[in-house]
């Protein structure tokens, strides 16, 4: 061995100790990775805990990350129009059946009310001061809320005129569902029938109402009640009276725009005195 050594040239030497230090340095690094890897192996892997529904329904809970949405959904409208004044919940809060939600503005319609408490008040104060009995101030409060009734059933003796007089020469069959135009509407006519259908409901509705309506019932609601019931056929006259002023031969329909503009006035009126 020692002579085969002494063979080898200078060169020869060198290269031979650096190809066995490459080969311990190659060792070293196969050795290490595979150390590594058994560690890696023998690490303990992180614990998972499963859970569902049932037990955290249960009262338990759970952090988690994502978005919530309602499982259902309702729409709500009100049944008339108006500015809004108030909102009495939240977005997520829990909310009752009968529970206001919303305040919608009712200053025409709280006048009536307020005019007549403002009476009675009056002949409360008067009383105190000249001797009338209260007897007598509730007597006159009484005869303010008889009148706020009168006020609702002449509205709708005068609204169910303006329909069955004033527009109904126009359609045929009209209290029926499937009424039909006397004039030439063009391409409004289906806008025509769908509007007498509407208030004909409206007309209905109201008659029952004034009918079965006392002193001693919500009158400041059938007020309410009344005055966007008269806005609605307002609505219908004025429609008819664009088309009729719109036809040919308009002008052998001047009298009959003139009425519905009359009675048109006429709910105005009444309508300001709500």
């Amino acid at each position: 061995m020692k002579q085969w050594f002494s063979t080898l040239t200078k060169k020869q030497l060198l290269a031979l100790v650096a190809g066995i230090c490459i080969a311990a340095i190659a060792m070293y690094v196969v050795l290490r990775d595979k150390t590594n890897t058994i560690e890696a192996e023998l690490a303990p892997l992180p614990a998972v805990t499963v859970s569902n529904a049932t037990t955290l329904a249960s009262g338990n809970s759970i952090s988690l990350v994502g978005s919530v949405r309602a499982f259902s959904e309702a729409a709500v409208t009100a049944e008339r129009g108006g500015r809004i004044t108030s909102v009495r919940t939240s977005l997520g809060n829990t909310v009752g059946a009968g529970q206001v939600l919303v305040t919608l503005e009712n200053a025409a319609e709280s006048a009536a009310v307020l005019q007549a408490e403002g009476a009675y008040d009056a002949a409360v104060a008067a009383a105190a001061r000249s001797g009338i009995s209260l007897n007598d101030a509730e007597n006159n409060y009484q005869t303010t809320l008889a009148s706020a009734v009168n006020l609702v059933r002449s509205s709708y003796v005068s609204a169910e005129s303006a329909i069955k007089t004033n527009v109904d020469i126009f359609v045929g069959n009209a209290d029926s569902q499937n009424p039909w135009l006397k004039i030439d509407g063009d391409s409004r006519a289906g806008e025509l029938l769908d509007a007498r259908i509407g208030i004909g409901a409206v007309l209905t509705s109201w008659h029952l109402r004034a009918n079965s309506l006392t002193t001693t019932a919500d009158v400041e609601l059938e007020l309410q009640q009344t005055s966007v019931d008269i806005g609605k056929v307002i609505v219908v006259l004025d429609k008819f009276i664009s088309v009729l002023s719109q036809q040919k031969d308009s002008a052998s329909y001047q009298a009959s725009v003139a009425g519905l503009v009359a009675k048109r006035a006429e709910l105005l009126g009444l309508q300001s005195n709500i």
